[in-house]
Parts: structure tokens; C-alpha cells; sequence
């Protein structure tokens, strides 16, 4: 049995190669005495440092991100008949191959159908798989564009966001627009065509969004592209305001 000295120094190796879950489960072990075959214990340790590390990486990103609802998950879905959510599309979402091609998810729906917290479940899960998440309203994206336009800060801020896997847009369409508007939304749109991924989320179809970006040739570019390399889910059903946010 290693003497305490020689467990509280394998411990310390352990933390200074940053694993300090499995050193803290590893002295648990050897405190408890456990007597359960090597391969078994060091199973354990291993789940132990992966969860500790996944959790890390989410609490991380999801600062960065700063998703909308952090605790939403795939595996809290639940699939209600005549939603317009169905168990094929999750799994053609959890394959991450829209986000390898470079397409885009349009969520619509009436509100309350549970747009946003789809929308954070596939912003949390992406960010757990590695994948790069910023997360805005469309009106705090506006705001933050114009601070830091104001701050001269605007490269670096367009840079971060190109540089993004995943760019979640909620709230779209939801408040009325001016030129400047328009106009940054279309910068964000084509610094990023054809290089990476946006989550849209509107209660009003997608027909009416050209309207919404004041109709004429830069409204029907900002839509073409987002339509033309999307897959497009449509909430439907009673709102779910008052239920579980996974129902």
C-alpha cells in the first residue's frame, strides 16, 4: 500500500499535468482503501478528468457565447406530436454535418414554441463538441456593433465573429430596423458566406424578411443567402410558456 507521502506526491504530479479531477479521485481511492482491479479504478479516474474537462469547456464557451439558456440539452427534448420537431431532425442536427457544410438553421414559429431554447440546446451542445458559439439577440448584437464602432474596436469584434463556427441570431425580425441596421447585419452576413454557420430564430416567416430588411437588392441578398444554404424547422403547436422549457 503506498505510504501517504507517496500518494500525496502522485497526486501532485497529477494536478501539475492539469488533471486535477482524476489526482482527486485517485486520493479518494487510495483513502478508501478500494480494493477493485486496476483497469476499474482507472476507469473511473479517466470518466472523471473527461467530465471535469467537458464541463470546463462548456462553462468557458458558454461565457464566451453567452448562450441563452445554458442548461438546455438534446437530451432533454421532448417530441410532442404535431410540433414540427422531429426525432430525424435532431439526429441530422446532432451529426454536426450542416455545421461541417456550412449551412444554416432558420427556426420559425409563432412565440412560445420553443425557439430559443432549441436554439441554446444546439448553441450548448455545439460548444461541447468543440465547435467555436457566439450568441446574440439581434438588438444586442446591433448595440454591441455600434459600441464597438464607437470604441474602435470594430475589427477586432467582425474578426472574432467570422472566426466563429456557429453565430445564433434570436429574436430576428423582431423589432423594426433603420439603414444602419441593415447595414451591419448585411457586413456580418457576408463576412461569414460560405465560411461558417448561423442559428436564425423569427417568429414571423420567412417571407416577410425582406420586408422587414426594407425590401429592394441588399434585402433580397441578405435572404438569399441565408435561405439558400439552410434547413429550416417550423415550430408549430400551442405555446409551451408555463412548461418545462424542454417540452
Amino acid at each position: 500500500m503506498p505510504s501517504t507521502s507517496s500518494i500525496s506526491s502522485l497526486g501532485d504530479r497529477m494536478r501539475g499535468l492539469r488533471l486535477s479531477a482524476m489526482a482527486e479521485h485517485w486520493e479518494r481511492q487510495e483513502a478508501a482503501l478500494d480494493e477493485r482491479a486496476f483497469a476499474e479504478r482507472m476507469a473511473e479516474l479517466l470518466g472523471a478528468q473527461e467530465a471535469h474537462r467537458a464541463g470546463t469547456v462548456l462553462h468557458k464557451g458558454a461565457r464566451q457565447a453567452q448562450s441563452f439558456v445554458s442548461s438546455a440539452r438534446w437530451k432533454d427534448l421532448v417530441f410532442k406530436p404535431g410540433r414540427g420537431l422531429s426525432p430525424s431532425a435532431v439526429e441530422a442536427l446532432k451529426s454536426w454535418q450542416w455545421l461541417k457544410q456550412k449551412r444554416h438553421l432558420l427556426l420559425t414559429g409563432d412565440t412560445g414554441r420553443g425557439k430559443t431554447w432549441l436554439a441554446s440546446a444546439v448553441a450548448n451542445e455545439a460548444l461541447m463538441a468543440g465547435y467555436k458559439v457566439r450568441c446574440f439577440e439581434v438588438g444586442a448584437f446591433l448595440q454591441q456593433f455600434y459600441e464597438e464602432e464607437q470604441g474602435g474596436r470594430i475589427f477586432r469584434f467582425i474578426s472574432d465573429l467570422t472566426r466563429a463556427d456557429l453565430v445564433v441570431l434570436d429574436r430576428w425580425a423582431h423589432h423594426p430596423l433603420d439603414a444602419h441596421g441593415v447595414a451591419r447585419l448585411e457586413e456580418l452576413i457576408l463576412k461569414r458566406d460560405g465560411k461558417a454557420s448561423f442559428v436564425v430564430c423569427s417568429s414571423r416567416p420567412v417571407v416577410d424578411w425582406e420586408n422587414w430588411l426594407g425590401g429592394g437588392p441588399v434585402a433580397r441578398g441578405i435572404v438569399d443567402r441565408l435561405v439558400s444554404r439552410a434547413n429550416a424547422i417550423e415550430l408549430k403547436g400551442a405555446s409551451l410558456r408555463g412548461e418545462a422549457p424542454s417540452s
